[in-house]
């Protein structure tokens, strides 16, 4: 029966760590003991299976969605930080230029 409620709970339930937590806890401990029973838990292992496996693919989707967006935001970075060097390689040169227009103007004075 707890098995069975924790495959349903598991379904609905935000708490995902929880709940696999307490059901491995569960496996592991009475493990033996229900699989001398096996033939009539199977539904209820099924269920908790498919549960977990929606749950696998559902978080599956966001990490790899994530991974991406991170990537994005990454090389978007470096884009920027490459072209900010290179404007600010620029405008060093510009100061350079005027500096030395200043000097060869006051030296022509």
């Amino acid at each position: 029966k707890v098995l069975h409620f924790i495959a349903t709970a598991l379904d609905t339930s935000r708490h995902l760590e929880f709940y696999l937590t307490w059901a491995q806890r569960l496996l592991m401990l009475h493990g033996q003991k229900l699989k001398a029973r096996s033939g009539t838990l199977l539904p209820m292992i099924n269920d908790l299976q498919k549960s977990i496996q929606h749950h696998f693919e559902d978080l599956s989707k966001l990490c790899d969605w994530n991974r991406y967006n991170i990537k994005y935001a990454v090389a978007l970075s470096q884009q920027k930080g490459i072209k900010r060097s290179a404007e600010f390689s620029a405008s060093e040169d510009e100061s350079e230029i005027s500096e030395s227009e200043e000097t060869s103007d006051h030296l022509t004075e």
